[in-house]
């Protein structure tokens, strides 16, 4: 009776997918544990506000189309990793949540099965160049039908987009910094 009423439990689980988001366990190869990948055209896309990236910097991603279930990543672009990198800011009415699949909010991945459409978060990049980037999803339509791999285009990067986005630039420091000394220099 014991291993029918567990046998039961995990096909009720394998049926309605994960309603409140994808489980850790589901990071790294980014597949769901329920239902098969959709062989048909993928009827979504990932928009970025920018191709290019600098440290800290914010990205604006948007994926494109309505759904109901959804784990999304910034990863390498050359496909030789499944590391994501930086952190999502969602906001709180979006109906998704972070995921910290290795870091705190490194994913992002639906909070209901609600209806989603054209879902906006923020990324923001990590203090370094990690080398060509690209926002990697996996979005499902019910529990049972998905298209994995949905991907931005790459990102570069700039090593000047990160002072741009913090609205101080290197030129503006030594401008601010000559001056002070000059008047430093008068005082003297």
């Amino acid at each position: 009776m014991l291993k029918f009423a567990v046998v039961l439990l995990a096909v009720v689980c394998m049926v309605h997918g994960y309603p409140t988001g994808a489980p850790v366990g589901r990071c790294g190869s980014m597949q769901p544990g329920h239902g098969n990948a959709s062989t048909t055209t993928n009827p979504f896309s990932i928009s970025v506000s920018t191709n290019s990236y600098g440290a800290g910097s914010t990205v604006e991603v948007t994926v494109k189309g309505t759904f109901k279930g959804v784990l999304l990543q910034a990863r390498k672009a050359d496909g030789s990793s499944t590391t994501q990198y930086g952190t999502f800011t969602v906001e709180s009415d979006d109906a998704v949540q972070l995921l910290q699949c290795t870091n705190a909010g490194d994913a992002v991945t639906h909070s209901s099965t609600d209806d989603k459409m054209d879902l906006k978060v923020m990324w923001t990049a990590p203090s370094s160049d990690m080398g060509e980037m690209e926002f990697v999803a996996t979005v499902l339509t019910d529990a049972v039908t998905y298209w994995m791999n949905t991907k931005s285009e790459t990102l570069s990067f700039d090593a000047d987009a990160g002072n741009a986005s913090q609205g101080v630039s290197a030129t503006g420091v030594l401008v601010v910094c000559a001056a002070a000394l000059g008047v430093l220099k008068q005082m003297l």
